[in-house]
């Protein structure tokens, strides 16, 4: 019967480990793709056994000979989100796609493993034997089932080989042997578990295979879908915008990695459904680096192809096709804004000159806390005061607060003004988008003239088309959002010398570690101008959840809106005896 069914078997591939011996096997389920364990490739390269990212590196392989074709050796990568790691009862393969030119036969065909059923092991060594003994629910997540060979026992390097039945169709994936009570068993993944955790895998998805993997990997890095608590409550948000008996998975999928596959796999048909997932976590995480740089996928992704269909008077003819492009997102709504003025009292050393208004999206302006002098050390408290009153009124979202502020207090740690008398204290800047606009941008007119075209090149300017830079001044160091054609000499305060070629956004840390340096690069590089402050406070939000004993991390970020001008023309700014040094 082997004989019979040797052309229909899929093309065996042995993975190569980092000394030049078999680190395990695996086989052809396309021309391109290699389908073995995700533990294969991890001792392939020295890695984590359990590692939950892929690795990026690129391993050798070699392609097994097959009737005609002769052995032929090759690299090979796993592809973005086609990951599903090593768990301790479930999990553990990897789709590689190979560095190669040329299309390989691959008799690839998927069966189903079924307890008490004849099956047999294709290692690179050759066939060998087995009975399944138990074989999961086909409703079950990533459960391994287990073998009972006839004689003899798969040598070292056999696993990610495939089991087929006996019609030649790939059933399973061995992942290991096992001691049991009754001897040794093999123990492998059931090939539908593979089919169903790596998106894309299934046919008409929609997406390519390579577009839902980058779908995976971006979600991953969600913080709501890597939350084991927040996560049910988004599934359970999102069953109410889904057509009814979309399956969104199961309570038994418990790793960040594989509720990330099972919702673009269920998603990724449609993006609508993509789309509304977006809407969800951002009701969890509004302002989140890591979803506004999902979110900029799957609008990029939803973009409808240009594909040539013919031609006309000799040059081609291109028709829209793909995806059906997403509706325009609504534009968020505009927030209430406390504003505050803050500088330096005259004659007054110890105490600052602060006027506070708030804006409402109307448009109309209220004076909260007129022209006055306060003590330096009780500002903190005055502004809370301020931002209490004002939320006790309102019903709307936590107001963008924002502080006019000269250069010389522009690094002011507003952004972690908090109440110590609170049972759990929390800094300004942890729940509410908190800004700084610097006086000089409106004081100069040839600095007002730069501000507002920087600005304007800014919302022209796509995340991904910007060149953040990190620059010293003021005391640290800043990430400019977009340094495009500006100059920063070296033995000046190069954030001053920002602020005066018209720098409208910026963010400043005092000493950030490397790890944040990485993170807002990030975040300067995904996140759409309007969700910057979101997207801050967000990080502040997470990183104060995180901090240790060294104290939170404090950023400021300035960010000066010109279309949204300040009412301060409207109000007097000068204490009864003399000027309030407002500018």
């Amino acid at each position: 019967m082997a004989g019979e069914l040797e052309g229909a078997l899929p093309r065996r591939v042995q993975i190569q480990g980092r000394g030049g011996g078999p680190a395990g096997s695996g086989f052809l389920i396309t021309p391109s793709y290699v389908l073995t364990c995700a533990h294969v490739v991890t001792v392939a390269l020295g890695l984590d056994r359990h590692s939950d990212d892929g690795p990026r590196a690129s391993l050798p392989v070699t392609l097994l000979a097959a009737a005609d074709e002769p052995p032929e050796e090759a690299r090979a990568e796993v592809l973005p989100g086609c990951w599903l790691p090593l768990r301790d009862s479930s999990g553990d393969a990897a789709l590689l796609a190979l560095d190669r030119t040329g299309r390989l036969p691959s008799p690839f065909r998927a069966g189903v493993a079924e307890a008490g059923r004849q099956v047999r092991l294709l290692t690179p060594d050759g066939e060998l034997r087995a009975a399944v003994r138990e074989a999961p629910d086909p409703g079950a997540t990533d459960d391994w089932g287990w073998l009972d060979f006839d004689a003899a026992l798969p040598r070292p390097g056999s696993s990610g080989s495939p089991l087929v039945d006996a019609q030649g169709a790939v059933t399973g994936i061995l992942t290991a042997l096992q001691d049991t009570p009754g001897g040794k068993r093999g123990r492998f993944l059931p090939l539908s578990a593979a089919l169903d955790r790596i998106p894309g895998l299934a046919p008409a998805d929609g997406l390519a295979l390579r577009e839902h993997g980058e779908l995976v990997e971006s979600l991953v890095a969600v913080p709501v879908v890597r939350d084991p608590f927040l996560f049910p409550l988004l599934v359970d948000e999102l069953r109410t915008g889904l057509p009814p008996g979309t399956d969104l998975g199961s309570d038994a999928v418990v790793s960040t990695r594989g509720r990330a596959m099972h919702l673009v796999r269920q998603l990724g048909r449609e993006p609508r459904s993509l789309r509304l997932l977006v809407d969800v976590l951002r009701v969890y995480d509004p302002g989140s680096a890591e979803l506004e740089a999902f979110a900029a996928l799957v609008d990029k992704l939803s973009a409808p192809l240009l594909l040539p269909v013919g031609a006309v008077g000799g040059r081609e003819v291109w028709e829209r096709t793909g995806w059906e492009a997403l509706p325009v997102t609504a534009p968020e709504p505009e927030r209430l804004v406390l504003s505050f003025h803050v500088d330096s009292a005259p004659w007054q050393e110890a105490a600052y000159h602060l006027v506070s208004t708030v804006t409402r999206p109307d448009g109309s302006t209220h004076v909260l806390q007129p022209g006055a002098s306060v003590p330096r050390d009780r500002l903190p408290e005055l502004v809370l005061d301020v931002v209490r009153r004002v939320e006790a009124q309102e019903t709307a979202a936590a107001p963008l607060i924002e502080f006019v502020l000269p250069y010389s207090l522009l690094t002011l740690p507003v952004d972690l003004f908090l109440d110590a008398t609170d049972p759990v204290p929390s800094a300004l800047g942890w729940d509410h988008p908190v800004v700084v606009r610097p006086a000089e941008l409106m004081d100069r007119p040839g600095v007002r003239q730069r501000w507002h075209r920087r600005w304007d090149r800014l919302k022209d300017t796509p995340p991904t088309a910007r060149e953040p830079r990190w620059v010293e001044g003021a005391g640290g160091r800043a990430l400019v959002l977009d340094a495009v054609g500006l100059m920063f000499p070296r033995s000046t305060d190069q954030v001053a010398v920002a602020l005066l070629q018209g720098v409208p956004v910026l963010i400043w840390a005092p000493d950030p570690r490397p790890a944040t340096e990485a993170a807002l690069m990030e975040l300067a590089r995904t996140v759409p101008l309007e969700r910057i402050p979101e997207a801050v406070r967000s990080w502040r939000a997470r990183q104060a959840a995180e901090y240790s004993g060294e104290g939170p991390v404090r950023v400021t970020l300035v960010y000066a809106d010109p279309e949204r001008p300040l009412p301060w023309a409207r109000l007097e700014l000068r204490d009864p005896v003399g000027d309030g040094g407002a500018p």
